[in-house]
């Protein structure tokens, strides 16, 4: 992101409309980009501290790639960017649905835990600032077609400062389903 607004900075008056447009876009709201940045730089570091477990993570569950064949099997596409990292690195695509009727679920079925609001964070921004990064350095790296370009500019603002400005909304959201739930599976006092 920062190597992509140095360069928006550089730009001369012959750039590429898509360029010119990106510049139009960003640069306005540069000091809003390097505080999401500053933002994702800190939750990585309080997250590197946080103990509980690690487990294969897709990264990517969306409709997209997942898959139903005929026979109602479940299968995962496109897992070129795994990791193994905590399960909150998955699950935070769930966040905007029935999260409480998701995580029982999630816990009946054997469900890894503690979960932490941290992760949550973390890995909702780092999704954010990772998709506008995609696309504006698509936009500065490649002369595209000028509706790829566009579609970009506006994947930007979808993807990236629309998806960023609703996390604390969604983290405020989650935090009474877990606060509940650190509860039910925490063991009592008595036991």
């Amino acid at each position: 992101m920062r190597r992509g607004l140095a360069g928006l900075d550089a730009l001369g008056p012959d750039a590429r409309p898509g360029l010119r447009a990106l510049r139009a876009l960003v640069l306005p709201r540069r000091d809003e980009i390097l505080a999401q940045l500053a933002r994702l730089e800190g939750l990585r570091e309080t997250v590197r501290h946080l103990r509980g477990p690690l487990v294969l993570c897709h990264t990517d569950i969306i409709g997209d790639n997942l898959l139903v064949d005929d026979q109602r099997r479940l299968s995962v596409l496109d897992w070129d960017e795994a990791r193994v990292a905590p399960p909150e690195y998955d699950l935070y695509e769930v966040c905007d649905g029935d999260f409480a009727r998701f995580l029982a679920v999630y816990c009946a079925a054997g469900g890894s835990g503690p979960l932490r609001l941290d992760h949550f964070a973390f890995a909702l921004l780092r999704r954010a600032v990772g998709d506008m990064a995609v696309r504006l350095l698509s936009v500065v790296d490649e002369d595209r077609a000028p509706e790829v370009e566009a579609e970009a500019l506006n994947g930007i603002e979808a993807w990236g400062f629309a998806r960023w400005r609703g996390i604390d909304a969604t983290l405020a959201a989650l935090a009474p389903t877990l606060r509940q739930h650190d509860a039910h599976e925490q063991p009592s006092a008595e036991t």
